[in-house]
């Protein structure tokens, strides 16, 4: 198992699409993904083998929408290896919280209402 060329089709598919270079991703790097582990560990599940289009979509939106796989994240994406044994494929990605509201969204919320009641005092003098 030491060429490529030896790896089935299927699997070449999820591993091309997987980050597991430098090029990929910043944090990536070969000792974090290991072709022979990650494959002797997809070989196992019969389900990775019969959905690997499933599969090479799910990795593609955990590309585009999960922390993890942003080109600015702190830790970069686990490896190919941890992400088939654990199934994490199987989960929606993991986005970035949204921002809620803070003191100055509460602050202007505030000073609005404030206004709307000052103008609706001097509405009510001049009748």
């Amino acid at each position: 198992m030491g060429l490529d060329s030896e790896y089935p089709s299927w699997f070449e598919r999820i591993w091309d699409a997987y980050p597991t270079t430098k090029k990929d991703h910043p944090k990536c790097s070969l000792r974090r993904s290991n072709k022979k582990e990650a494959f002797e560990v997809a070989k196992k599940n019969p389900r990775i083998k019969e959905n690997v289009d499933e599969l090479v979509s799910r990795i593609n939106d955990y590309i585009h929408n999960d922390i993890h796989f942003q080109k600015n994240s702190e830790f970069g994406p686990c490896s190919l290896q941890k992400f088939l044994r654990q199934e994490m494929y199987s989960e929606p990605p993991r986005k970035k919280p949204g921002r809620g509201p803070d003191k100055y969204d509460a602050a202007e919320q505030r000073l609005a209402r404030e206004k709307e009641a000052e103008l609706r005092r001097r509405q009510m003098k001049t009748v």
